[in-house]
This record gives C-alpha cells, sequence and structure tokens, in this order.
C-alpha cells in the first residue's frame, strides 16, 4: 500500500514526507501530525499523544474536541465584542442624556 512505502521511505530513507488528508485517520501513521480548523492549527504533535492529551480514543474525536474549544473561544471573543460595543452605545446616550439634560430618558434607560 501507498501508506507501508510512505513510512519504510521516512524510516529507511530518513525522508520528511509531508501529506495533507481529510481522511483523519490516515494520519495515524505520521510521527507528528498537524490539525487545522478555519485555517487556524490547533495543535501539532504525535498522533498518540493527542488521543492521549484529549482521553480519546481515536483522532476524529480528539480533533472534535479541539474544535469544540477552538469555537469556545470564538463565540466568548464574540460575545465580549458585543458586550464592548453594547456598552459603548450606552456610554453614549449617557453622555447624549447628560449634554441635551434628558433626564426623561436616563429613566427609561435604567427601569
Amino acid at each position: 500500500s501507498i501508506w507501508n512505502y510512505l513510512v519504510k521511505i521516512a524510516s529507511e530513507e530518513k525522508k520528511t514526507i509531508i501529506i495533507t488528508t481529510h481522511y483523519i485517520e490516515e494520519a495515524k501513521q505520521s510521527h507528528t501530525i498537524g490539525l487545522m480548523r478555519r485555517g487556524v492549527l490547533l495543535t501539532e504533535e504525535p498522533p498518540h499523544h493527542l488521543m492521549t492529551n484529549q482521553n480519546c480514543s481515536n483522532l476524529e474525536d480528539a480533533f472534535l474536541q479541539l474544535s469544540r474549544r477552538q469555537q469556545e473561544v470564538l463565540d466568548t471573543e464574540k460575545l465580549k465584542g458585543v458586550i464592548k460595543k453594547n456598552i459603548n452605545i450606552i456610554i453614549q446616550l449617557i453622555r447624549y442624556t447628560l449634554i441635551t439634560n434628558c433626564s426623561t430618558f436616563l429613566i427609561l434607560l435604567f427601569r
């Protein structure tokens, strides 16, 4: 098979072989794998270390866990951005209210 041939070249001829694949279990024979999602490198380590570190029995589950963590980070950053934007809007409204001396608006805003 092609995999046996690639492993042979890598071990006997001390060659580095770089392969890209969407079939994650194929990567199990590699010395080191890098997993990417949305153009971001999630990890780069030996497959058995990855599965151990993620407490998974296969690479697909390990990738899924890393992807979920990445999504949590993205969601948190997005939420922080929304909160910051809303706080800035509220601050602008308060400034406008103070400048225009519109006490009615403050009462409605903070009810």
